[in-house]
């Protein structure tokens, strides 16, 4: 019985140890592109004419801001005037993006973080994100 319960105990840890696992949140600076957003067993990938890219730029201790990007004819990025602050939180199992600005208050869940790809969930609708790597401006 005793080797039951430590048996227990060690499933135990490592099931919490799983289900809170820590994201890369340095990861999230940088460029994405929308790749498909999916809702309710339905899949839509944005029109290759219409390429857009959100920047996060994390400016302190779980604190930044995302600005949307398109590109011109020029082949430079035209950067939004409109920025959206938003703070890294911990929610219990999960991490979230909680986004403010002057009209309105909203959070993100973050599903998947790492160097490549982002996955947000908002309005029971998933984000799908690819990294681009825009280091000349251009996209």
């Amino acid at each position: 019985m005793r080797l039951f319960s430590i048996f227990l105990l060690l499933y135990s840890f490592i099931f919490w140890a799983a289900c809170n696992e820590t994201i890369q949140k340095d990861a999230l600076q940088g460029y994405w592109q929308i790749d498909k957003v999916t809702q309710a067993n339905e899949t839509f990938v944005p029109a290759t004419g219409n390429i857009q890219f959100d920047h996060y730029t994390l400016v302190a201790m779980g604190k930044g801001y995302r600005k949307k990007l398109s590109p011109s004819l020029g082949e430079t990025l035209i950067t939004s005037r409109d920025r959206s602050d938003f703070t890294l939180e911990s929610q219990r199992d999960s991490w979230q993006l909680h986004f403010q600005t002057p009209w309105d208050e909203w959070y993100e869940k973050i599903i998947r973080l790492d160097s490549q790809e982002l996955v947000l969930e908002h309005n029971n609708k998933r984000y799908y994100y690819k990294r681009k790597n825009l280091t000349d401006g251009r996209p």
